[in-house]
């Protein structure tokens, strides 16, 4: 403790800082990523996985219990949802919700998405959908690939699977620990792959 412990961190910092600049620049002249740049897409990495075989759950796919799960997101995002087909609730074709919206489709009623894709986007982000998002029959989920939103623009996209899986692909790091925390059953989705 004390001034010579202070120098002695000061004079670790200049080392470091001075080893990170120099190993910066080798990479970059070699071009390849820098350490630093490697270690933040490490970081960020997006994250998919599956929740199914469990007994955490009132029934697959309750989107209201999803959602609370990531951390109440709901309201954050629009939501372009397809392949829908659930216990008659809402039968209808691909279509846009706002956050508000579909919080308030599922608060008033108690929906089972059998199948459905949710695809999340920023709020008020529109795009035109070219080839709707599928769940059923596609065999992406299933191949051991690191998937990524069927829709390039989305945030992440969470798939109900055949009334006994919930699927989510590009979860950030945060939203993927609230989940895992609140169904300690959830696996990474390659784990599963058949």
């Amino acid at each position: 403790s004390g001034p010579s412990a202070l120098r002695g961190t000061a004079y670790l910092v200049h080392v470091l800082r001075r080893s990170l600049r120099s190993h910066f620049c080798a990479k970059s002249a070699q071009g390849k990523p820098p350490l630093l740049w490697a270690l933040t897409l490490w970081i960020v990495n997006e994250m998919n996985l599956i929740l199914e075989n469990t007994d955490q759950v009132k029934f697959f796919t309750n989107m209201k219990e999803v959602f609370l799960a990531l951390g109440d997101i709901c309201l954050d995002y629009d939501w372009y949802v397809s392949d829908i087909e659930t216990n008659g609730y809402l039968e209808s074709e691909d279509t846009w919700f706002t956050g508000e919206e579909l919080l308030s489709l599922i608060t008033k009623n108690d929906i089972q998405f059998i199948w459905s894709v949710f695809s999340a986007f920023e709020k008020g982000e529109r795009i035109e959908i070219k080839e709707s998002p599928y769940i059923y029959d596609n065999p992406d989920y299933w191949n051991g690939s690191d998937i990524k939103p069927q829709l390039s623009q989305a945030k992440f996209e969470i798939a109900c699977w055949d009334s006994s899986a919930t699927i989510l692909v590009g979860l950030g790091d945060t939203m993927a620990s609230k989940f895992i925390k609140a169904y300690p059953d959830t696996v990474d989705l390659v784990s599963v792959a058949r």
